[in-house]
Formats: C-alpha cells, structure tokens, sequence
C-alpha cells in the first residue's frame, strides 16, 4: 500500500514535469549578425553555439545567423571566428524573438605593428616593419618619406624642402618597388627629385620589406619594397569616417584630409571608400633666411568600392594626385662665377621676401591611376588572386625663360604604364604553403613636342614579363621558404642626339633570381630569421640615353648606353624578442654585395641654354653595402615609454675602396613618452613627447664624387603635447620641430650646395575626429 502511494506521488510528479516542460512553448529564436569589433566590417561564416548544448548555427556570408526552436531561459552563447577569439555571452531570452550582435576582435588588425605570418601561421623569415596605428594616424596628411623615416633603416633623399624619397638600407629610387593596392607605382621615379605620387589617406597599412623582395616583386625590389594596403571595405549602413587637419608656422599653410565610409543596404557585402586632401605651403624658412620660391601645392582624391561574396572578391580603386612644387631660386645660376659663390656661402645667393606664390622653376605632376583586385576561393586550400592596373603619369617642369616662355614647360612627358598579374596561392597541408604566379608590365613614355627644348629622357617604350615561385614549410618552432624568379626586359627607345641624329636602340635583359630563408622562434621570446636572396636591375631608361638638362636637379645628366645590369646578393639577419615584453628590441644586420652598381659621379660644369648646370656622368663599379638597424622599446608601467631607432650603413666602392654619394650617417633617435594621465583604458589620454635625433658626419666619401664635402654632424629636439578623447574618436596634438632653431645641413639634400641650412623651427597644431 504504501509502495504504491509512492509510485502514484512519483508519476504524478513526473506528469507535472513533462506538463510544464510543454507548456514552456519552445518556439523564440535569437538571431543577429556577426561584425568586426574595429571596423564593423561583416564576418562571414562564424560560428555561434550554445554551451552545454548540442545546438547551434553557422552565419551565412553576410554574417547573418538565426537559431530556431528555443525555450525560454538564460544560455551562454559562443560566438567563434577565424582569426578570432571565442566571445561568451550570456543571453536571457524571454521574447519570441530577440536580436543579438556579435563584435569578435579580429587578430588580423591591419592598422596594428604585428608580426605578418604566413598561410600556415609561421613566421616569414623576411625582415618586414609595419607602422603602429597611432603613427600612422598622425602622419595621414604627410608624405609616403615622413610616414616611413619612422622606421629604423629608413631616410629620405631630398630635393629642397618639398620633395622626398624613401631610402633602404642605403638604396632608393628604382631600387625600391612602391606596390599600392597591389599594383607597383610607376610615376617617373628614375629621378632623385621626384617623390612618390602617392595619397597616405587612401591606405591603412604600410609596410617596408627589408629583405630579399625582388622574387615577389620584381627587379625595382632590389633594395626592398614599401607595401600600402586597404583594409577590408566596411559595408555596415552607418556613414563612416575620420577628418584630420593641421596648420605650420614654417612653410606657414595648412592641410585637410577627409576619409569616408559606408556600405550599400541594398547589396549585402558592397561597400565603398572615399578619401581626399588639400595642401597648401607657402615659402620655408631656415634660421636664417627665406628659402625663396620653396612652396607647395597639392590636391588628391581616391574612391574606392567592392564586393565580397565569400568565395569572390572584387575591388576597384581609382585615384588622382595633383602636385605643384616650387624649386629653390637660388639653384639655377647663370656663371661659374654664381657657382663658385654658392658652393662657399653661408646663406643663398637669391633670398626675398616671404610668399605663397609658386613661380618657375617649380615641377608640376599629375599622377592617375585605376586598379582592380579580384579573387576567387577555389577550394579550402587554393585561392586565385588577380590584379590589373592602369597609370598615367604627366610630368611638366618649368624654368625661368626670356622672351614670356616661362609658362612654357622645359620638360613636358607623358608616362602610360598597363600592369597584370596572376597568383595561385596554395596550402598543401597544414605544414607547407606557398605561391605561384606571373606578372607582366607594359610602358610607353611620350615626349609632348612643345618645350622648345630637347628632351632629356627619350621616347621608349618596354615590356617586361615575369614568373614567380614561392614556398615556405613550417614545424613547430622552425620555418624554411624559398623562392626564385625570371624576368625578361625588351626596352626600345628613340632620340636625337646633341649632333640631331636620330637613334633607335634596342636593349634586352634577362635575369633570373632566388631566396632562401629559415626562421625560428624560441619559446615564444625570442625569434631569429635569416634570408639570402640574389636580385638584378635593368638600368634605367635615365642612366643609358640621358643628355641634358634636368631642370628639377640643377643639372645636367650624361647617360651610357653601354651599361649592364646590375646584380646583388643580400643576406639579412634578424633577432627579436616577443612585442609583449616590458623591454621589446629587433636587430637587423645586413650585407649587400653588387655587381655593376650604377651611381652618379661629377664631371666639372656645363654651359647650357638654362644656365652653367652642374655636370653628371653615369658609371657602373661593383659596391659593398653592410650595416644595421636596431628599434628598441621599453613600457616602464602607465606613466612612461621610451623608443628608439639607430642606424648605419657602410657602403664601400670597390673600385676606389672609398664610399659612394648619398649614403645616410650613422643616426639614432629617442623618443620618451611621459602619460600626464594614466594610461587606462576608457579614460583620455594626455601625453608629453620629447625626442631627440642625431645624424653623425659622413666620414665615408670619394671628393671626386661630390662638388662638396658632406655637412657636420647635428642633433634636433622636437617637443610634443598629445590630448585624446575617452573613445580615442578625437584628438589634438601641438607639436614643435627643431625647438633650438638650430642650424644645420642635410648631406641627403640635393641642394645644399645652393642653400646650405635646412628648415628652422616648426610649430604644427593637428586636430582628427573619427566618426
């Protein structure tokens, strides 16, 4: 009897259960999309579970989940992304439906200074420096030279204020591949005074590759390369963007650059991109007099829009860059008497009174350019990547000319260059990795008949193909890539000579190349890397057929049709300890031996139509360049940090066993950050920035090589105050360049023998808003 009581309580009990159980009406559902917590940018394909359940959903690729058939009650939700790690939440769901966004931090931030690994998540045993997110944000409106001079190992070569190119480890101009978007500038950059036609706005990553590049980038990679890259388009519905602007004291002007974004609702997964900027310098000052006629002029605009479906991708980036620059007075002189004079005077020979106006001499470009990046998945472990590119490049420069022909320009040229390549990037297995590809490259320049002179670069036009390979297997701590290419070059140009004689030559180049490198990581502290690779350069069109007067340069140039490539071997080695450590070093040492280096050497004095100009003349010798960098930080808790970068190379003329022109002194920099607030998150940021930089003498040099010997050795203080918002949306920053006024002379800029002091001090208010 009372066995049987119990059982009737029991199943009583268990019909309450099962009663109320269907009466809970497991019919909600919860449903949501997947974004990226940077950029909101969508996540494709993430995966959201229930802890402790069996259920759970994959998002679709536009991000977009929806989990059916629950019963009321409070879950844990996990939320994973490649790349990403898993997001918890707890989630009460009450309602029959109830919306829930997720926002993964995506570990492939492309603004942030990490180490690039490859497809199978090992290091690259390249040397690579990327710039940090902060720097980057407060150089947007500057040029490509002061983005990177950030950058241990990295100077400028200058020509007067304005103009700038970025050097690598001793090396510049068509050494050094400037690849955006993928595709590699080609904007006339055989001249030391023509800087990069590029628009920093447009990009969020930049990048230098020290080491061995020319496998994946070509011949123009003999010294590295400078990779500027888009992140992902954002395609949420919300405008967004940032505005950033800045006025000087010297050079006074100001500039203004504006970014927006968005998505379009009616397609999932498209979005676009627009950036523009405006500059406007007038005259520079050095402590002591007016540099005359050094103003600057720019505008630019870039837009950009694509797709991403997934498996297809699709980007088309078009931009243009306007620039006006002014060149020094002082530079074009008329006698050997004006020269002499110059090269041992302590201020110009021509200084007025502080203007805006931009006259002749002065350079004026037009760069334009239309890219596509496409891209297909063709499996988990195949992708096909393919990029075309168009660029025109016009190129005017004018000179002081009687009889009202000033505004007629000495030089006038047009530059068509047409690029595509192919990549099939391929994962075997979970070990080994790589890529395969082709490129090809066709150009054609065109002298525009009006300049009333001859011109100093001839009409020619080149095609140049090419194919890669590369391959990199990883084990546990350890990485090994190789690689190798071959490039063919036919160039055909066509010209008068000084006796107006019409020449058609016809050159060919090919080369084959390779590298090697093995990278390890120990315990996670320390890693090592070393990479050996052999590269080559057809000369350039400049350094075979030039006769003339090159305006920008106050010189002029005499080529020699029967130069040889050149050939390098460089072997770079590289230690670094974890980033995340109080005290975080990076230690670069190189060395680059070459064959049939081109340099410039002088040749005395030319009378020309333009004036006395000086005379250069191209010559091929082998050459020794070794050397290091060293980047060192220390976090010392939330109230101070401390950077710096130091640099030296040593580059030797076999020939004369003595340097050659234009090599960067030993430098090193220090920078100490002193957070007047505590540096939390969710509170402002106040922050005092005190640097210091020194340049050493160059020591190294041939007398017979320079019309000058190289400057003395100098040190610059430079002091800033840096105030962002809680959110880190808005910021103000006041800073003052060469806060002593001291004077001093830059061996790196092509005028000092016309203006031997460089910039005075310089007081720069920036403001940027993000929104």
């Amino acid at each position: 009897m009372k066995e049987t009581f119990i059982n009737s309580i029991l199943l009583t009990i268990i019909l309450m259960l099962s009663a109320d159980v269907k009466s809970q009406n497991c019919d909600h559902l919860v449903r949501g999309i997947i974004l990226d917590q940077h950029d909101t940018t969508i996540l494709a394909f993430a995966n959201i579970i229930i802890e402790g359940t069996g259920q759970g959903i994959q998002a679709d690729s536009s991000g977009y989940y929806e989990l059916k058939g629950l019963c009321p009650g409070t879950y844990t939700f996990i939320c994973s992304h490649v790349d990403c790690e898993p997001i918890k939440r707890r989630i009460k769901i009450e309602d029959k439906i109830t919306e829930c966004n997720f926002y993964p931090e995506h570990h492939a931030k492309e603004l942030e200074q990490v180490i690039i690994k490859s497809r199978t998540g090992q290091e690259s045993t390249i040397s690579k420096d990327q710039l940090d997110q902060e720097t980057l944000a407060s150089f947007k409106t500057s040029s490509l030279s002061q983005n990177l001079t950030n950058i241990a190992g990295i100077s400028t070569l200058k020509t007067g204020s304005n103009i700038e190119k970025p050097i690598i480890h001793g090396l510049y101009g068509s050494r050094i591949a400037i690849i955006q978007q993928n595709s590699k500038l080609e904007d006339q950059q055989w001249g030391n005074e023509h800087a990069p036609n590029i628009d920093v706005l447009m990009f969020d990553k930049i990048e230098v590759v020290k080491g061995a590049a020319s496998v994946r980038y070509g011949a123009k990679a003999i010294g590295g390369a400078v990779l500027l890259e888009q992140s992902k388009l954002y395609t949420g519905n919300k405008l967004k963007g940032s505005f950033i602007g800045n006025i000087q004291s010297n050079a006074p002007g100001a500039s203004i650059g504006l970014v927006l974004k968005k998505g379009i609702k009616k397609y999932s997964g498209l979005g676009w991109k627009f950036a523009t900027g405006i500059q406007k310098f007038g005259d520079q000052s050095a402590p002591d007099y007016v540099m005359s006629n050094s103003g600057l002029e720019n505008v630019n605009a870039s837009f950009s829009i694509g797709k991403d479906l997934g498996k297809w991708t699709n980007r088309i980036t078009i931009s243009s860059r306007y620039n006006n620059s002014g060149l020094l007075l002082a530079s074009q002189v008329s006698s050997l008497k004006d020269i002499e004079r110059a090269l041992s005077a302590d201020i110009p020979a021509i200084i007025r009174p502080f203007t805006f106006a931009i006259d002749a001499p002065r350079q004026q470009t037009l760069h334009s350019v239309a890219i596509y990046n496409g891209g297909v998945r063709l499996n988990e472990a195949h992708n096909l990547k393919y990029n075309i590119s168009y660029q025109f490049n016009n190129r005017k420069e004018f000179d002081v000319r009687r009889s009202g022909r000033t505004d007629i320009p000495a030089v006038n040229m047009n530059l068509h260059t047409l690029e595509m390549d192919l990549t099939e990037d391929h994962r075997w297995n979970e070990h080994v990795s790589g890529s395969v590809g082709v490129t090809f490259m066709s150009q054609q320049n065109i002298n525009i008949d009006n300049t009333q002179r001859r011109p100093i670069i001839p009409y020619y036009s080149l095609i140049n193909p090419g194919i890669f390979v590369f391959e990199q297997a990883g084990f546990n701590d350890w990485t090994l890539e190789g690689g190798a290419r071959m490039d063919f070059l036919a160039l055909r140009s066509k010209y008068y000579n000084t006796q107006k004689q019409l020449n058609a030559p016809e050159r060919q180049f090919t080369n084959g190349l390779f590298s090697a490198g093995v990278s390890r990581s120990i315990k996670d502290i320390i890693t090592v890397r070393g990479n050996a690779g052999m590269g080559f350069r057809a000369p350039d069109v400049n350094e075979l057929y030039s006769d003339g007067v090159h305006l920008s340069a106050s010189a002029y140039e005499v080529g020699d049709p029967n130069l040889k490539s050149e050939r390098s071997f460089k072997l770079i080695v590289e230690i670094e300890n974890s980033k995340d450590r109080l005290f975080h070093y990076e230690l670069n040492i190189f060395r680059q031996s070459f064959s049939n280096y081109i340099y410039q050497k002088k040749d005395g004095f030319v009378s020309t139509i333009a004036g006395l100009k000086l005379k250069y003349i191209y010559l091929q010798d082998d050459a020794l360049f070794q050397g290091f960098d060293l980047n060192m930080d220390l976090n010392a808790g939330n109230f101070i940090s401390l950077k710096s970068r130091t640099s030296y190379v040593h580059a030797t003329n076999k020939a004369t066993n003595k340097g050659i022109p234009l090599i960067a002194p030993f430098s090193t920099n220090l920078d100490v950050s002193l957070h007047l607030l505590k540096k939390v998150e969710n509170l402002p940021l106040f922050d005092l920035i005190i640097s210091g930089d020194y340049s050493a003498a160059q020591k190294r040099f041939d007398e017979d090589d320079l019309f000058k010997a190289p400057p003395a050795s100098y040190i610059l203080f430079d002091v800033g105050i840096r105030y962002s918002g809680r959110t880190r949306n808005n910021s103000i920053e006041l800073k003052c360049n060469n806060i002593l006024n001291q004077t001093y002379s830059n061996y790196l800029n092509n005028l000092r023998y016309f203006s031997p002091q460089e910039a005075g001090r310089n007081i720069t208010v920036q403001y940027s808003f993000n929104f």
